[in-house]
């Protein structure tokens, strides 16, 4: 009968100790759940203002450019010159061509993002240009112009013009008794949104990238390789609302792996046009 009592007596230390460090490992856990808590909402911060950020300056780049086409497009002169031409590709020697080409000249001059600027007839040929080497090239086929003469507000196509991305964006002429006869289109460099993007500081490791209307890469301050999530059936899953959310313009956060590291991302429409800015950064 002594010796179960004394078994007993000897594993009450073990019992009380285990009673003590209970406390102590529950604390712990709790300031850890308390801090990797702390850091996402940090890091979701973080990622969240700098793609509202980049977003407002992105839809500031692209309607500014928009609101100055549809400033031209209201010029007189512009519709005098598209009623002058009677089928004509342009009447370049007339007062009216000269006119057109000296706004143009002054556009491009004043603002080293435009690349170049195009008056079409409404068949979509080019019929007054800076550049005479373009005059008669048929715009027909391009998505900007066909939205143009569907008379959509937000229109706008990424082409590559020698490897390097440009934006081209258009808004019709339209005459007094509400026809379009025609269109004006701005080539737009993006290299002030590239400066933009690789300028932005995530963190110590976050990084930024810009998707255009196709989810394709229009600009990334990284050599992360994002392609494969791109493809990747999550990614479809992910931003397959997006256009249901068009008008909220607010910001989402996801979650994916990439590389082998969990990454924490927002992505934020950007009014005026139907690209997305993502903002990401790994972590543990």
């Amino acid at each position: 009968m002594i010796a179960p009592n004394l078994k007993i007596k000897t594993k009450l230390p073990l019992f009380v100790a285990i009673l003590s460090v209970l406390p102590i490992l529950l604390l712990s856990f709790i300031i850890m759940e308390v801090n990797t808590t702390s850091a996402m909402k940090n890091y979701q911060m973080i990622i969240s203002n700098q793609a509202e950020s980049s977003a407002k300056y992105i839809s500031d780049f692209y309607n500014t450019q928009k609101n100055a086409l549809i400033y031209s497009s209201n010029l007189s002169v512009y519709k005098k010159y598209l009623h002058s031409l009677n089928g004509t590709d342009s009447a370049i020697n007339s007062s009216l061509f000269n006119d057109i080409i000296k706004l143009q000249q002054t556009a491009i001059s004043t603002d080293n993002r435009i690349n170049n600027i195009f008056l079409t007839d409404v068949n979509g040929k080019i019929v007054a240009c800076p550049d005479k080497t373009k005059l008669g090239i048929s715009l027909e086929h391009s998505k900007a112009y066909k939205d143009a003469k569907e008379k959509r507000m937000d229109t706008f196509q990424i082409i590559d013009e020698n490897d390097k991305k440009e934006i081209l964006i258009a808004y019709p002429v339209i005459d007094d008794d509400g026809s379009v006869i025609g269109s004006i289109f701005r080539l737009i460099s993006i290299d002030e949104i590239d400066k933009h993007v690789n300028s932005s500081k995530i963190g110590s490791n976050g990084y930024i990238y810009i998707l255009d209307q196709n989810y394709n890469v229009l600009s990334c301050n990284s050599n992360i390789n994002i392609t494969p999530f791109l493809e990747s059936e999550q990614s479809k899953k992910i931003f397959k609302n997006i256009k249901k959310d068009a008008l909220s313009y607010k910001s989402y956060f996801f979650e994916y792996n990439l590389e082998d590291t969990k990454t924490l991302a927002s992505y934020h429409l950007i009014s005026g046009c139907s690209w997305i800015v993502v903002v990401a950064i790994p972590h543990s």
